[in-house]
């Protein structure tokens, strides 16, 4: 898993699409990004595109509180 990845270099990005090119048969990478057209072309034909919509505020806040129940049970075992 590869995040941030079009904050990657023009040069990295080729290297990257070469590694990706030889690897293919045996393992998956995912590259994570905000900016799509940052990923060169060559790189993007081997990718599958997923989107996602913005989270509510609700489920922003949500993932927190219940880490912070977790932890505070676990601390107390």
């Amino acid at each position: 898993m590869l995040h941030q990845s079009s904050f990657l270099s023009y040069n990295t990005l080729h290297l990257l699409h070469a590694v990706i090119e030889k690897y293919t048969k045996s393992t998956r990478f995912a590259l994570i990004c905000n900016h799509v057209n940052k990923i060169i072309p060559a790189l993007q034909s081997r990718c599958t595109r997923f989107r996602f919509a913005p989270l509510d505020a609700v489920h922003v806040t949500e993932r927190p509180v219940s880490y912070t129940h977790l932890r505070a049970h676990e601390t107390s075992l």
